[in-house]
């Protein structure tokens, strides 16, 4: 499970869904095309894409869509999940994309909060010396 260091922003409306913005650690100007491959890479290509893929920048982002293991029980794939401790509550990510914010890029990830009638409840862990 991550602890959230990064901003934040609740969907109006919506108060179990929260956006997270992790900067991304590169110097790549706004017209770079990113793209998003393996578990946590970001490929910045210089323009115009396609066709000339001339790399401009390659990064890693702290977190992943794949997660972490919340269990020892055998469950597969099933038991990784990329749980967020934000404010008192877990959220699990669902979503990832690579965009122009303030200045800098940023990867966007989409999250709902893990409800208390969750499965998963009994195996999930809080980290200790977080409020």
């Amino acid at each position: 499970m991550w602890i959230n260091t990064f901003e934040s922003e609740t969907t109006t409306g919506f108060p179990h869904l929260i956006t997270f913005y992790e900067p991304l650690p590169t110097s790549a100007p706004w017209e770079a095309y990113p793209y998003c491959c393996y578990i946590r890479t970001v490929i910045f290509y210089k323009p115009p894409f396609p066709g000339n893929l001339e790399i401009i920048d390659q990064i890693e982002t702290q977190w992943d869509l794949l997660g972490e293991r919340y269990t020892d029980q055998i469950e597969g794939w099933a038991a990784l999940a990329p749980f967020v401790y934000h404010e008192g509550q877990v959220y699990e990510l669902c979503s990832g994309q690579v965009i122009w914010r303030n200045g800098q890029w940023v990867m966007k990830r989409g999250s709902r909060r893990v409800r208390e009638d969750d499965r998963r409840w009994p195996f999930i862990t809080v980290p200790e010396g977080v409020e």
